[in-house]
């Protein structure tokens, strides 16, 4: 996640609620989950800016 929150300037509260899907106006991001952590695949996360831009 800090990887993320590095290069795309993306809070980690909001990459949080992002994955958890309570970002207002947004679909859920889609991960991968290895016991509690979350893996966002880069690829996924490119769609996801792309498809919930304003």
């Amino acid at each position: 996640m800090a990887d993320i929150v590095a290069e795309y300037g993306i809070k980690k509260p909001s990459l949080s609620r992002a994955i958890n899907g309570k970002l207002a106006n947004c679909t859920k991001l889609p991960c991968v989950p290895i016991g509690r952590r979350r893996m966002v695949i880069p690829e996924s996360l490119d769609a996801w800016l792309r498809e919930n831009e304003r």
